[in-house]
């Protein structure tokens, strides 16, 4: 049995909250896009509050991830994504 150090599971946790807050902004993205369309504008700027809120929690998990593990959480979605 492989033995899972608290590195590697403070690692995955991390990624696994970059993950969290990536898909809730591009959920709120869309959101806010389908808000613009029905010209509903205090939903439209709640949501782009809320996409912008989740990509500053990115950008703090993956600034935690790089300092103290030297690992960068960003590089899978930019794999998705074709970056």
């Amino acid at each position: 049995m492989v033995k899972v150090t608290d590195r590697e599971r403070a690692i995955d946790t991390l990624q696994r909250l970059y993950d969290y807050a990536w898909s809730e902004q591009q959920i709120a993205i869309k959101q806010s896009d389908e808000a613009r369309e029905v010209k509903d504008f205090r939903a439209m700027d709640r949501h782009a509050s809320y996409a912008s809120a989740m990509q500053k929690i990115q950008q703090r998990v993956n600034g935690f991830a790089r300092n103290l593990y030297f690992h960068d959480v960003t590089t899978a979605k930019e794999a998705v994504n074709g970056k």
